[in-house]
């Protein structure tokens, strides 16, 4: 089986959200699956932020 390409899955997406100084968790929650992330809102990136999005 061919090894994944690095910034694919979970570990992509963890390693994306740790460069931006966060933390991803992600597993097994209530019969289901779970992926939780948690990044930091900084002045900046507040004021670019677009409309329609809610922070």
């Amino acid at each position: 089986m061919p090894q994944p390409s690095p910034g694919n899955g979970l570990r992509g997406l963890t390693e994306r959200v740790q460069v931006l100084g966060g933390e991803l968790r992600a597993g097994p929650a209530d019969g289901g699956f779970e992926v939780w992330a948690r990044l930091p809102v900084t002045a900046a990136a507040s004021a670019s932020a677009s409309p329609g999005l809610v922070a």
